[in-house]
């Protein structure tokens, strides 16, 4: 008796080749994920937007064409974005996008908020779309007379310790074994013990009385206070930096952590469309930032055997980047961008893209990666230097 045929399923290549809509498109579906993601770029935008527009009328009145020139096509821009959003998660719902007119209601707006944000789409297919968080193909059923193939032997799994030792020195080989069972508990806890130490020494040794009086000085809320409450003011801004150290060294590396695993899941699965997990993301995370561990290890001997007075910034003081080198007299903007280009940071951005390559080869050929997190450095280097630039 002949054998049934095996119904064909589409390969994976196949389905990487279905037509995706772009963030620009009211057609498709997204999922959760990608919804939270695109949400937080866009609240991002809106605030570099704003904080520019204030810059620009903070110029006086001869800037303010320059407002509208600025205005209307980024805000044109947000609010078509937000609402190709909105559409394509209705459409998850299986529910027409005409359904953002409920924007309209005001008082709707949370309730809209939680169903977009929470409620789960529908389970495989629809009229508008496959299901996106469809990630695997439904394996075939085999006649009897097939022979299965024999599974492949498993390769041994690194170490927490060789992993941290390899992302600096073997990366891809050591991102690829995170691929295939990511952790990130050891980097973590690592990491967290130096940030801790490093923030004790600098909370300790730091003269901060004499570097509140000079950063308050140099900002113009300091030209304003009155002679009899500055002293007051230095003394709080004194210990507000000191409690800000031992804060920041318990809790800085896992919420850093935690920020960057959201921003690049959401980016990588927005302009990427990559297929990954928050437990993948935050695992890759949390290994590339163990040259920030790196130069915090190398500021706790400075702060040791360097006089407080020469420390300059307390905040930036290893010299890995052109902000080290600069006073606070100079602009705040300037400082901040020349901060940026921090060694540190550049290599943590060399193997994120190697690392979220390893995650999806597919979807994220190595070229592809570094453009994307190219675009989300260059995205808050502009954030930052703007509200330095606003707020100086």
């Amino acid at each position: 008796m002949a054998t049934p045929p095996i119904a064909k399923l589409p390969t994976i290549d196949e389905r990487d080749k279905e037509p995706r809509g772009s963030i620009w498109s009211f057609e498709g579906r997204i999922g959760r994920g990608t919804f939270w993601a695109t949400f937080v770029s866009l609240f991002l935008a809106n605030v570099l937007v704003r904080l520019l527009l204030l810059g620009i009328s903070s110029g006086g009145r001869e800037m303010q064409p320059l407002v509208v020139v600025v205005a209307l096509p980024a805000f044109v821009v947000l609010v078509w974005l937000a609402l190709a959003m909105q559409v394509k998660r209705w459409h998850d719902l299986d529910n027409s996008g005409w359904m953002v007119l409920l924007n309209l209601t005001i008082i709707a707006l949370p309730i809209v908020l939680i169903i977009l944000g929470c409620v789960r789409g529908t389970a495989g297919p629809n009229k508008y779309g496959s299901d996106p968080l469809q990630t695997g193909l439904a394996d075939p059923v085999l006649a009897p007379e097939v022979q299965a193939v024999p599974a492949l032997e498993a390769q041994p799994q690194m170490s927490p310790i060789s992993r941290i030792i390899g992302v600096l020195f073997s990366p891809k080989s050591t991102f690829e074994d995170i691929a295939r069972k990511p952790s990130c508990v050891a980097p973590i806890v690592l990491l967290t013990l130096i940030g801790l130490s490093m923030n004790i020494f600098l909370a300790k040794k730091v003269d901060w009385r004499s570097f509140s009086e000079e950063q308050l000085m140099s900002s113009p809320r300091g030209q304003q206070i009155p002679a009899d409450q500055k002293d007051l003011a230095i003394e709080r801004g004194a210990k507000g930096n000191q409690i800000f150290c031992y804060v920041r060294g318990v809790i800085g590396t896992p919420f850093l952590a935690l920020f960057l695993a959201l921003i690049y899941w959401g980016a990588y699965a927005l302009f990427g469309g990559a297929r990954l997990t928050f437990g993948k993301s935050f695992a890759v995370i949390a290994f590339t930032m163990v040259p920030g561990g790196i130069r915090e290890l190398l500021g706790i001997p400075i702060l040791i055997l360097k006089d407080p007075s020469t420390l300059g910034n307390p905040y930036n003081f290893v010299g890995s980047n052109p902000g080290a080198y600069m006073s606070m007299s100079d602009p705040k903007w300037l400082s901040a961008l020349a901060s940026s280009f921090d060694v540190f940071i550049i290599w943590s951005i060399i193997l994120t893209a190697i690392g979220f390559h390893c995650m999806d080869p597919k979807k994220l050929p190595m070229p592809k990666s570094a453009g994307i997190v190219v675009g989300v450095y260059l995205f808050f280097t502009l954030l930052g230097t703007t509200v330095a630039w606003v707020f100086s």
